[in-house]
């Protein structure tokens, strides 16, 4: 396996990153993988060595320029920031330096992300020329992505935990609704009684079972997808 610290361009400044492959002379799919608010931990260096194990080529943007928060209010402050333009961009600038590496197979990338970090993932559907393939949140509201979801060019995939008070039932049935009408390819699973941080194991509510089904989900999603390109809509609950 080759880990790699590396900057990558943006349009005013260069955005910090690893790049984990499973090795030197190796072409594969990519996966961009956007961070919670608790900042690139050893928590999403370790999802990407899994996913890298499985063949994938996965950059991790450091989009807290390599800061940490002190305490989880500054880092809920600091990632409400990053839906502003700057993070916006550091998102969108991830997806097309990754699709333009030699070792991405055929320019063709994916986003996984979590929490509004992951709202910044979906936005990257919307590229017309560099839309990645695929879209993959975990614990991400969509309340402000309705009218966007018309632009999509991208499957969707979206891990809900059931109390989470981020994400409104009547928004996310709008929202399945405009991709459904767009023809999007989307899967939506739910994780009953699982709260917003279900995914973070220093929370309290942390769900070991259901973080090994978001991680069994994710992994066939993305394989599929590379499989076959989508065409055809479809929804899975559970």
């Amino acid at each position: 396996m080759v880990i790699d610290h590396i900057y990558y361009p943006g349009r005013n400044q260069d955005y910090p990153a690893y790049v984990i492959r499973p090795k030197a002379a190796y072409v594969g799919p990519a996966v961009v993988m956007l961070h919670d608010r608790q900042g690139l931990t050893e928590y999403f260096l370790a999802w990407g060595e899994r996913l890298a194990h499985e063949g994938f080529i996965v950059m991790l943007p450091d989009l807290y320029m390599g800061r940490k928060p002190n305490d989880d209010g500054q880092a809920k402050q600091w990632m409400n920031a990053l839906a502003l333009k700057e993070g916006r961009e550091a998102v969108r600038m991830a997806v097309v330096w990754l699709r333009n590496q030699a070792y991405t197979r055929e320019h063709e990338t994916a986003v996984i992300g979590f929490e509004r970090n992951g709202t910044l993932g979906l936005l990257t559907t919307t590229l017309k020329r560099f839309a990645p393939r695929a879209a993959i949140a975990i614990a991400s509201p969509v309340k402000d992505l309705i009218e966007e979801a018309k632009e999509f060019h991208a499957a969707v995939q979206l891990h809900i935990p059931e109390k989470d008070k981020t994400v409104a039932k009547n928004t996310l049935d709008t929202f399945i609704a405009t991709l459904a009408s767009q023809g999007i390819a989307y899967e939506v699973h739910t994780y009953p009684n699982a709260k917003h941080d279900f995914m973070c194991k220093t929370c309290e509510d942390y769900d070991a079972e259901a973080e090994r089904q978001v991680w069994e989900r994710t992994l066939a999603f993305l394989q599929k997808v590379y499989e076959n390109a989508p065409t055809a809509q479809a929804m899975v609950t559970s």
